[in-house]
């Protein structure tokens, strides 16, 4: 795991940008550091230690890149594609996605937690041991995917569809789920029962 150095201004607790010093909310140029990232992002097969909590990027394509160890925490996401790319322990924990693609993706501990997904798609992809636990999710497909040991526990999920996917092991314990289809997908083997609330 890569190491987070924290902001210098003084009393702050948020964590820096990679090669900045400061987070977003102290730097003296964020426009110009989020041109910054959003350029390493799309010119570079392999991106990997990368620290971005709290950028906001939107309507690019970053499709096919290999994105490794980094983390976008609390992080806004408006129509960025990301179909194709290749994850591994990439931090999207309360973040904002609006009509993303994760199309064919593969993706391995990962984490969503808390995170807002709305008109996502992440059909037919490998998402293996990630953790969409407490998101909301609405009008999103995960579709033909192998969802393998990743776990939604206390999210609020409406209006999308795990059509053909491999559920095994999945937890949907404690969500509260409004016109979401499991069609022809094994969701006896997903667990749904409840549990205490955190």
């Amino acid at each position: 795991m890569f190491e987070i150095e924290g902001c210098k201004h003084d009393g702050c607790l948020l964590t820096a940008v990679t090669g900045t010093g400061y987070c977003f909310y102290h730097l003296e140029n964020p426009a110009e550091v989020t041109e910054g990232i959003s350029r390493r992002l799309k010119e570079n097969e392999t991106i990997k230690n990368l620290n971005a909590e709290y950028i906001e990027l939107s309507d690019m394509s970053i499709a096919g890149k290999n994105l490794y160890v980094s983390r976008f925490s609390h992080g806004v996401f408006n129509r960025v594609d990301f179909s194709g790319c290749s994850l591994r322990i990439v931090f999207f924990d309360f973040c904002v996605f609006r009509d993303c693609l994760f199309k064919n993706t593969d993706m391995k501990y990962s984490v969503f937690a808390g995170a807002t997904l709305n008109g996502c798609d992440f059909s037919s992809s490998d998402t293996v041991h990630c953790n969409f636990n407490r998101v909301t999710a609405k009008g999103c497909s995960f579709n033909g995917s192998d969802l393998y040991f990743s776990t939604f526990a206390y999210s609020d999920i409406s209006d999308t569809t795990f059509v053909d996917c491999n559920l095994k092991k999945v937890r949907f314990n404690n969500t509260k789920r409004i016109e979401v289809s499991f069609k022809y997908s094994n969701y006896e083997e997903a667990f749904f029962g409840e549990s205490p609330r955190l």
